[in-house]
């Protein structure tokens, strides 16, 4: 191989820099297609962190080319008389280019940082992969058991279990087997008749791959009953354009939601009145106040739902998707 050089990522690197964010992004979902858009808020971020100078962008390069890149937080802490950690790093992301991946490249640029980490007096390394493998143990990084997260959304939540089962959400895309699990919901005749979704998996990944991205107006989430995946739902503001086409007011802040049982065995269990709770809770959360949704006039059982639920019907929305007619159902939320 060529030689490598390891180094600190500059002004002038931020366009590949990105472009390289870009790869790995479109890889850990799949090679989905990665948007314009989200590339510039990339780019953005990407240039932040190397004129603020609250990230170290490593990247290893040959012959002018980048292969390899590892995105380190800065994190500090207040300091504390007497010796302690309070000047840490965070790995973020690591990303190694597929044709230079085996020959110990993502090792090596591990072990600059370290010598960097210690060189800058740092009293934490902190490193959070998806599988701690051996590579990692050989670098000499070890588990730490006594961290504590918490998610303030993504988290699930079991606040409406009964004494028999439980009903919780949580993000889509935890689990590799979501997309393959979505197509196939979706694919179901019972889901088809009122959702006309692509059940093509690489399609289905293209299109909520994205609502999964930080700052998505869409939160997807996974359906659990019992801890088992069987079903999808999603909440979100409204934005403007949708407030107009259901004319209503635009002083109100309103949020939407949908969601679907992907096994038709599991209906008449609660379990939507359950998944409605918690999505109310989640739409007050983002500080709205009042929710808009629409349905299928011939959609007997979930009009019948929702107005269980509070739900009152406003008006009846013709020649609406698919040329059909939908019920519009609002309520204000408490």
């Amino acid at each position: 191989m060529q030689p490598i050089i390891f180094r600190q990522a500059r002004a002038q690197d931020a366009v590949v820099v990105a472009q390289q964010l870009g790869e790995y992004y479109s890889e850990a979902t799949g090679n989905a297609p990665v948007g314009d858009s989200f590339m510039d808020r990339v780019l953005m971020v990407v240039c932040q962190a190397i004129e603020q100078r609250d990230a170290t962008i490593w990247i290893a390069e040959s012959k002018g080319r980048l292969i390899s890149i590892v995105w380190v937080t800065h994190i500090s802490k207040v300091p504390w008389p007497g010796p302690g950690a309070y000047r840490w790093a965070y790995i973020t992301d690591a990303y190694t280019s597929p044709p230079y991946r085996g020959h110990g490249m993502g090792s090596r640029l591990m072990r600059r940082i370290q010598q960097w980490a210690q060189d800058e007096g740092l009293n934490l390394l902190i490193l959070c992969p998806n599988d701690f493998e051996d590579r990692y143990r050989r670098l000499g990084f070890a588990p730490e058991p006594e961290v504590l997260v918490w998610h303030p959304t993504g988290s699930i939540r079991q606040d409406y279990a009964n004494s028999e089962h439980s009903t919780a959400l949580r993000n889509l895309g935890d689990d590799d087997e979501d997309w393959e699990r979505l197509a196939k919901w979706f694919a179901n005749p019972h889901v088809r008749e009122f959702y006309r979704e692509d059940s093509d998996i690489q399609q289905v990944l293209a299109k909520f791959g994205p609502r999964t991205y930080t700052g998505s107006r869409v939160r997807p989430r996974v359906i659990l009953h019992d801890g088992i995946p069987i079903g999808y739902a999603q909440f979100y503001p409204l934005t403007e354009e949708e407030v107009r086409a259901y004319q209503l007011p635009n002083t109100i802040r309103w949020g939407g939601f949908d969601l679907l049982i992907g096994d038709k065995t599991l209906w008449g269990r609660g379990i939507g009145k359950a998944v409605i709770r918690q999505l109310l809770d989640e739409i007050v959360a983002l500080g709205l106040s009042h929710v808009a949704i629409d349905t299928a006039d011939h959609n007997l059982r979930a009009i019948a739902l929702y107005q269980k639920m509070g739900f009152e019907m406003e008006r009846v929305l013709k020649r609406w998707e698919l040329n059909q007619s939908n019920v519009l159902m609002i309520q204000e939320l408490h």
